[in-house]
């Protein structure tokens, strides 16, 4: 994981967050505070969403590939045999078609659930979810729960929401008043290390891969 391009996205969004207030500066204060209460702050808010989102799948990515290198008897195995090992943990329908990764698989190859900072991972799956499949955008009770948030109780979209912010920023250990971009941020590390911790505990294989082509007819771009 490079978390030093995932850093730069975090100072993108915090660049536009500075020009925004900025440009808020001068302006009408009932105007100011309504433009940023519904216009700026849940767009900021959303774009660090966004990248949660797009975080968690790398992380998924990453498992992936560790899962592939998991559990081999070699000490050694060539690109192609890690790329066999790769479709090994898809799931596929009765037509052979892919629908998947076999997270069963990958779970137990890996041990994921006893790996350091594994249920702040979590949360990111569960707010992937609410992300991308809640119809207005709330979080889900099972988020709710694990954040140690109220369930039954009606609450604002995922980018507009405080008591969501408010309780991310808890639950990782940062203060109380944090944004979604410092939370983003904390996520990258927490990421990181996770990573790190299922790597050390896992008994996995080096690849070998063969010699890559320069002549430029064997690419596409």
């Amino acid at each position: 994981m490079d978390t030093k391009v995932l850093k730069d996205m975090i100072t993108v969004i915090r660049t536009e967050q500075k020009r925004r207030t900025s440009l808020l500066q001068n302006a009408d204060p009932d105007f100011a505070y309504d433009n940023w209460l519904f216009t700026d702050g849940p767009f900021l808010n959303e774009l660090c969403l966004i990248f949660m989102v797009a975080l968690r799948h790398q992380i998924e990515r990453d498992l992936v590939g560790l899962a592939a290198r998991a559990n081999e008897t070699k000490n050694e195995i060539s690109g192609k045999q890690y790329q066999e090992n790769i479709t090994k943990v898809r799931r596929t329908n009765n037509a052979g078609k892919n629908t998947g990764w076999d997270w069963k698989e990958i779970y137990k190859r890996l041990d994921l659930k006893n790996c350091d900072n594994y249920i702040f991972v979590e949360a990111l799956s569960l707010l992937s979810n609410s992300y991308k499949h809640e119809h207005s955008m709330e979080p889900n009770d099972e988020l709710l729960s694990l954040l140690r948030l109220g369930i039954g109780v009606n609450y604002a979209s995922l980018p507009e929401s405080d008591a969501l912010r408010e309780g991310f920023a808890k639950f990782i250990g940062i203060k109380e008043d944090s944004d979604f971009c410092d939370i983003a941020e904390q996520f990258i590390d927490i990421s990181k290390n996770f990573l790190i911790n299922v790597e050390s505990r896992a008994n996995l294989c080096k690849v070998k891969w063969g010699p890559v082509s320069l002549n430029p007819d064997d690419s596409a771009r």
